[in-house]
């Protein structure tokens, strides 16, 4: 029998099938920064990555969004543009609809605003994590709590084993972090010599949660 959740999900998935199928390949961008999105938008399937660039012109991501999210929200509730693009990590589909459209439907009822506002919340959270991540003072540690954060964002556990589906590179995880590609790849490798991550068809697998957060 379907939950309360379960049927507002799918007036939000009915509600988006009646909207413009997007398809976009990996390294395409979506929004660039300061631009007025053509809508919000909400992933069918691939992954999205949000990112800023510094005064050098360096990508400096900010956070990475998923199937089932709905981007950009600071624009589609506040109207206000960010210096950030949003680009296709891996190829993409997304359905688009007009802003003033998703606002006349979210406000329909409580429990659509309410479902919209967790959504918002989830990413907000992320973000948080990011800012918690750099207030780490070490590399060893800063890598591996966004491989944490990574693996209870995205992470499919099997057993003591999490596989993290997103096609992430040392690059990755190095901008996420902060530092350069040299320093996290080095504590990728330590964390692999410690048999605490392995890589498997190119994603990476932590190979005990328990023990990574021992580490912190």
């Amino acid at each position: 029998m379907a939950t309360a959740d379960d049927k507002i999900q799918s007036r939000f998935r009915i509600f988006f099938q009646n909207g413009t199928t997007c398809i976009y390949k990996k390294g395409e961008v979506i929004v660039a920064a300061e631009r007025e999105p053509a809508g919000v938008y909400l992933i069918e399937s691939g992954y999205i990555t949000v990112y800023s660039l510094t005064n050098q012109g360096e990508e400096k991501v900010r956070i990475i969004y998923k199937r089932g999210e709905l981007f950009p929200f600071i624009w589609v509730f506040r109207g206000s543009l960010r210096p950030v693009y949003y680009q296709a990590m891996t190829d993409v589909r997304l359905k688009r609809v007009r802003r003033t459209a998703f606002l006349d439907f979210i406000r329909q009822d409580a429990d659509l605003l309410s479902h919209a506002l967790e959504r918002t919340v989830s990413v907000l959270a992320a973000y948080a994590d990011r800012v918690d991540n750099l207030g780490r003072t070490d590399a060893y540690s800063r890598v591996i709590h966004r491989l944490l954060t990574l693996a209870d964002r995205f992470g499919r556990p099997a057993g003591t084993r999490v596989t993290i589906p997103v096609p992430l590179t040392h690059h990755d995880i190095a901008n996420s972090t902060n530092m350069t590609r040299e320093t996290a790849s080095r504590q990728l490798e330590r964390l692999q010599k410690e048999k605490l991550i392995t890589y498997r068809n190119r994603r990476l697998v932590l190979t005990d949660l328990e023990k990574l957060r021992d580490k912190l």
